[in-house]
């Protein structure tokens, strides 16, 4: 990449053809001693890190507050990188004080895009490039000087989840079996997201969701898939996340498999309480799929699901929805019988016109044959005159 020292004369020029020629370097060591706007090409063996703090101060000449860099590496390989950052400030709001900004694509760097990821508040985040290259980009907030900026780099090849294997990043597969068995098996942890309440674990965020089988899950998305910031991502997307499947409508119930079906939306589809198995001295709220209200159990810790009046609420659609169901029915009936009424006259008239229809051996004429008939009229035509007179 280009870029202007803050030199002038002979050494501004032997700096910038430094910089044209020796643009883009290639480490193998832990500690990169990478510059403000240069391009840093990663090798695919070994993990590497840079401090961003460190990186500001060799550039002080140009800027001790603001950077960036790019990273490359091999075409068959994509760039891991594990930002961890504290920034000392308990909130920020839109990046005023400083940041961290990662994102994909081989020019305009700290241009805020559908694939950039900016960081504003303390975080330990793993971000995974769509290609070969990304870029960094760090303004360090002016009044911190304890500030953690590390980033932690690796190149890895991408690797394709079967459908026996959960998907921990686009770098990374482990089998099924690995999910919530209390072990570590994703570098993003992202395989334990479960919890079982009716033993004693506490769950940490009041927004999981209780499967049939007790086990609480809330399973996280990288920050750079796709469904990212979607809430309830996880259900009816055709992943069993609970052991039991239920988040899939697979369980035990007849009826599980057709609530993805039913269900005008995620969020519609679900019922908030704390349930009637969590531990007494815990009262955090979870989710449930909303047939547990009015189903005759106390699914919740306070009866809530049961409540008269939300059955009634519900017994009223029911029945409102069964209303229309009949009507529908009905109208369908009455339209298939009308098609087959019309269906059969058409048939008649066709089955009709055939039978009355000449054959071809009866609409064709001889012409010797006309031509006798011709001559009888003719010689009979006088005989018939006479008879008149």
């Amino acid at each position: 990449m280009f870029w202007l020292p803050p030199f002038t004369g002979i050494h501004t020029g032997v700096l910038l053809l430094c910089n044209i020629l020796c643009a883009e370097k290639t480490y193998g060591r832990i500690g990169l001693q990478a510059d403000c706007q240069e391009t840093v090409f990663i090798n695919t063996s070994g993990a590497y890190s840079i401090d961003f703090k460190q990186v500001l101060k060799r550039n002080q000449s140009t800027s001790n507050t603001y950077c960036y860099i790019y990273l490359k590496t091999d075409p068959t390989h994509l760039i891991k990188v594990i930002l961890q950052y504290s920034t000392g400030y308990a909130s920020i709001e839109n990046c005023s004080r400083g940041y961290f900004h990662i994102g994909n694509g081989i020019r305009r760097p700290d241009v805020e895009m559908v694939t950039s990821y900016k960081f504003c508040r303390s975080t330990i985040e793993e971000i995974i490039s769509r290609d070969n290259f990304m870029w960094i980009a760090y303004r360090r907030p002016s009044l911190i000087t304890d500030e953690t900026s590390l980033v932690h780099i690796k190149a890895e090849y991408p690797v394709p989840c079967n459908s026996s294997m959960f998907d921990c990043s686009t770098v990374q597969c482990v089998d099924d079996i690995a999910i919530c068995d209390g072990q570590q098996d994703c570098d993003n942890k992202r395989d334990e997201y479960c919890a079982t309440p009716l033993v004693g674990e506490v769950i940490p965020n009041s927004t999981c969701f209780l499967c049939s089988d007790g086990h609480c899950i809330q399973p996280v998305l990288p920050r750079y898939y796709e469904g990212w910031g979607k809430e309830y991502w996880y259900l009816c997307d055709d992943y069993e996340h609970c052991p039991d499947g239920s988040d899939e409508r697979k369980g035990k119930r007849s009826h599980f498999s057709d609530i993805c079906y039913r269900i005008k939306s995620k969020s519609s589809g679900l019922f908030r309480c704390i349930p009637s198995t969590r531990r007494s001295d815990y009262n955090g709220p979870t989710l449930m799929w909303n047939d547990v209200v009015c189903d005759g159990v106390d699914d919740c810790l306070h009866g809530e699901d049961e409540e008269l009046s939300l059955c009634q609420i519900q017994i009223a659609d029911e029945q409102h929805t069964d209303a229309v169901a009949i009507v529908l029915v009905v109208v369908a009936l009455v339209a298939v019988t009308i098609g087959s009424l019309c269906t059969f006259r058409l048939f008649r008239k066709a089955e009709k016109f055939a039978n009355h229809a000449p054959t071809q051996s009866e609409t064709s004429v001889d012409p010797e044959a006309q031509r006798l008939r011709n001559l009888d009229v003719i010689s009979e035509e006088p005989e018939l005159k006479i008879s008149r007179v």
